[in-house]
């Protein structure tokens, strides 16, 4: 049986952070090497946090682009309001459709963690992105492609994120 396999609901947040993270790297570590076939739950979790991430990305485009042109907003300060309705609308979601099982009795600190996760995810995006660019600036032509490489970085990050840290069932 895999540590993973042995975590409770109760047991999860009473582990220390060093036990978390071995947690998880034995998890990536036992998908990557193929020694474990992933599960039909985790297959599911990982196909609706894409459907519920595409949800968000479609809540911050539409709202982003109502705030400049109908609401005369700058595209900055839009950004930061269509990027929190974004946010809290995956959470909800992310809570009832993916990670139910999971959620936390105690709703503004799982929110908290879930938002500092998806802050962090968004740095990743951009530094990857930038990071892409910077080795090779000919892309520069093509910026659709060091977006996809940091959007991909940043929703692996955000799924781990989000599965070991943010939604975290309550002791």
């Amino acid at each position: 049986m895999r540590f993973a396999d042995s975590v409770t609901a109760v047991s999860w947040s009473q582990i220390s952070v060093n036990e978390r993270i071995t947690f998880i790297l034995d998890d990536l570590h036992s998908c990557i090497l193929g020694e474990m076939t992933m599960t039909e739950a985790l297959s599911r979790q990982i196909w609706r946090f894409g459907l519920v991430g595409s949800l968000g990305f479609a809540v911050d485009a539409l709202v982003l682009t109502w705030l400049v042109r109908v609401g005369d907003w700058g595209v900055y300060e839009s950004r930061w309001l269509s990027f929190a309705l974004a946010v809290t609308v995956t959470w909800g979601l992310n809570r009832r459709f993916t990670f139910g099982q999971q959620a936390s009795r105690n709703r503004s600190r799982e929110y908290g963690r879930y938002a500092a996760v998806q802050g962090l995810g968004a740095l990743i995006n951009l530094g990857v992105y930038a990071a892409v660019l910077m080795i090779w600036p000919v892309l520069a032509a093509w910026p659709v492609l060091p977006l996809a490489a940091g959007s991909g970085v940043a929703m692996l990050f955000n799924f781990v994120g989000a599965r070991y840290f943010a939604y975290v069932p309550s002791a």
